[in-house]
């Protein structure tokens, strides 16, 4: 028999082995889970990715031209994801997934999709389309009746093959002054622009005018343009102003303006040019509307528009491609916007410089720089393709072959180029 030191010394090593072995047992348990785990992680991780990859396209081989302004890069590669651009970079060193699509652009250009950020009657499909597929993805509506546009806007938004459409509304203006949306006082005017705002227009047009030509209205005064840009400031609204002469400049720049609608056409001093470079201010020149203006009361009209637009780019002045279609009882080009191109070209406008006036300047105007206006990862896949070098023609930027909107291609003539 065994007596009790030993009794209770060999419990004690039964015991120990017993739950060894539990704890062995309990480690093996956790391992296979650990292990089945994992296993489900990667499973699960594995079709993620390929639903991923079935939702991308690669565009190859292509001379990019991004929109911020760098030299073009030739035999690049940009993967898309579904309606984003997911990476960019040179051929060589991209892996592209052997189930994505590949369009092979073979040595073509491809730019972000341009803006016209100065057209009117804007909300029809025939046009929304007609500007998308000669490039342009995305057109400002300068003032409009209210009425059903947003709606109307947001109807149009949902056809991807239309340009996006962003609107200001009415024109806001003193009573009986430039404009339709008229605002009384500092306190009527806040009232009036936070009910625009609540309607859904996406930026504030202030028309500062008082005579074009036989017609006249009263001129705006500065109390109100503060009130209403000072309310679309405090919602997160851009304000853009109509001026067309140069005694007016100041009333727009003191309310704190954004962007400076139509290139002046008459003398513009050197000191008011310092000054709206210097406040950041952008300023659309509209000269294919002072072309159709010339032809019909004088040469002179833009020729000093352009005369301006060129001492405004030299003096380092921020400009953005904006044409004024529709704005006037004339012809406008109803795609690409080429008059008003070459007429830029002509104001000593580089075209690089005027590349970048329709993309990255014309996005940060409107308030949307995170989404479009360059080529670069996260940003909505809004792209077009040409042939050729556009920095040594410019021409053939109305010539697009090829547009990605949203990341789909809705237009394709590239094939039938080669």
């Amino acid at each position: 028999m065994l007596n009790g030191y030993h009794s209770h010394r060999q419990v004690t090593q039964i015991r120990a082995i017993i739950w060894s072995g539990d704890a062995m047992a309990t480690k093996k348990r956790i391992q296979n889970s650990f292990i089945i785990l994992l296993a489900v992680f990667y499973i699960l991780a594995s079709q993620q990715l390929f639903a991923d990859q079935d939702n991308l396209t690669a565009f190859i081989n292509a001379v990019l031209i991004d929109g911020t302004g760098a030299e073009p890069v030739p035999k690049m590669a940009i993967l898309v994801k579904g309606i984003r651009i997911f990476k960019v970079g040179h051929v060589s060193d991209m892996t592209i997934p052997l189930s994505a699509s590949r369009v092979d652009l073979k040595g073509a250009t491809i730019l972000p999709g341009f803006f016209n950020s100065h057209v009117h009657a804007a909300h029809d499909e025939r046009k929304l389309k007609r500007w998308s597929r000669g490039g342009v993805t995305t057109v400002k509506e300068m003032g409009n009746a209210l009425g059903s546009h947003t709606g109307l806007r947001d109807r149009l938004l949902k056809d991807n093959r239309n340009a996006r459409l962003i609107i200001a509304g009415p024109i806001v203006s003193n009573p009986g002054g430039y404009g339709t949306w008229h605002v009384s006082s500092p306190k009527d005017a806040k009232e009036k622009i936070n009910d625009l705002i609540d309607k859904g227009v996406d930026f504030i047009k202030i028309g500062i005018e008082d005579r074009q030509g036989l017609k006249s209205w009263p001129l705006i005064n500065g109390k109100l343009v503060n009130a209403i840009v000072e309310t679309a400031h405090s919602r997160g609204k851009s304000v853009s102003c109509h001026v067309t002469r140069s005694k007016h400049l100041v009333l727009a720049l003191d309310g704190g303006t954004n962007s400076l609608e139509h290139m002046v056409y008459d003398e513009l001093s050197d000191s008011m040019i310092e000054r709206v470079v210097q406040e950041g201010v952008f300023w659309v020149p509209t000269l294919e509307l002072w072309k159709n203006v010339s032809e019909q009361y004088g040469d002179w009209i833009l020729r000093n528009a352009v005369t301006n637009l060129d001492r405004f780019v030299k003096s380092g002045g921020k400009v953005v491609l904006g044409t004024d279609f529709a704005g006037f009882n004339a012809e406008f080009d109803p795609g690409m916007p080429i008059t008003e191109i070459l007429l830029m070209k002509q104001a000593s406008m580089t075209p690089m410089q005027i590349i970048v006036s329709a993309t990255r300047n014309a996005a940060q105007l409107a308030g949307v720089i995170k989404d479009l206006g360059t080529i670069e990862p996260g940003k909505i896949a809004d792209m077009i393709v040409i042939r050729g070098n556009p920095l040594t023609n410019i021409k053939i930027l109305g010539e697009v072959k090829m547009v990605i909107k949203s990341g789909e291609i809705i237009k394709n003539e590239f094939l039938d180029d080669l």
